[in-house]
């Protein structure tokens, strides 16, 4: 269990690292190398967005949803973590923790990012311009 910036306990487990069908995805697309960054986007996050998402499987029901976003500048490089939360029965529980694919131009990994802000923003960082 981990409190957020706003103070919301989120649930970090093996989850966050797995395919819906449980396989581990630690190794797609190199996420294991940035795990610590991975980390900070969830502790420091430079925005969260919130919404209320469909449920695909229960038409007519929705599922509020967190988007956490942060930007580092690696390599020369802008790169983002994203992490995505959803409130279930038992509390806020990690859905999927990663960086927007590294071999893509920085346009086309602002543009994923952008198209990832969706709902309000309920959070963001003091300052921070993405």
């Amino acid at each position: 269990m981990f409190k957020d910036v706003l103070g919301e306990p989120l649930t970090i487990n093996e989850r966050l690292f797995q395919s819906a069908a449980g396989e581990w995805k630690l190794e797609k697309d190199d996420r294991h190398r940035y795990l610590l960054l991975l980390a900070d986007t969830i502790k420091s996050p430079d925005e969260i967005w919130a919404y209320w998402e469909p449920l695909r499987d229960t038409p007519g029901k929705s599922r509020l949803v967190r988007r956490y976003i942060k930007a580092f500048d690696l390599a020369d490089q802008q790169q983002f973590g994203y992490g995505v939360f959803e409130l279930r029965d038992e509390g806020w529980t990690g859905t999927t923790l990663f960086m927007p694919r590294q071999d893509r131009s920085d346009a086309v990994r602002l543009r994923y990012i952008n198209n990832q802000r969706a709902g309000s923003i309920i959070y963001r960082k003091g300052g921070v311009r993405i």
